[in-house]
């Protein structure tokens, strides 16, 4: 063994006693960060619900056993594509598919907002 390797240093080894005081700092650190923006918004009156709700409603309508949205429901959506009468979402299907047991237990009003800041 290389004598170098035995002494190798730690950028933040003058800082924190151990290894799992820097992890539990730096996790601290993002959950504050976090907390503000989302407080922020708050204060500021802005929703962590966006009214673009593509996900939640393409996880509503999997948990009906269908693809498509169906009519009265999503009609603020902007980026659906029609096709023999029936509307689709644009974009790819996994974000739905994260979404299903909220949706299941919330229905398609979950926040979306803040389910991506916990995610």
């Amino acid at each position: 063994m290389d004598r170098d390797e035995g002494n190798r240093q730690r950028p933040l080894a003058g800082l924190y006693r151990s290894d799992r005081s820097a992890e539990l700092s730096l996790l601290l650190l993002a959950f504050g960060f976090y907390a503000a923006i989302y407080l922020g918004g708050a204060l500021l009156d802005r929703s962590p619900q966006s009214d673009q709700t593509h996900y939640a409603h393409l996880a509503e309508a999997m948990l009906d056993g269908r693809l498509d949205i169906p009519a009265g429901r999503g009609e603020q959506l902007g980026e659906l594509v029609t096709v023999e009468g029936k509307r689709y979402v644009v974009y790819p299907p996994f974000p739905a598919v994260v979404l299903l047991p909220l949706v299941a237990l919330f229905g398609a009003e979950v926040p979306t907002g803040a389910v991506s800041i916990v995610l």
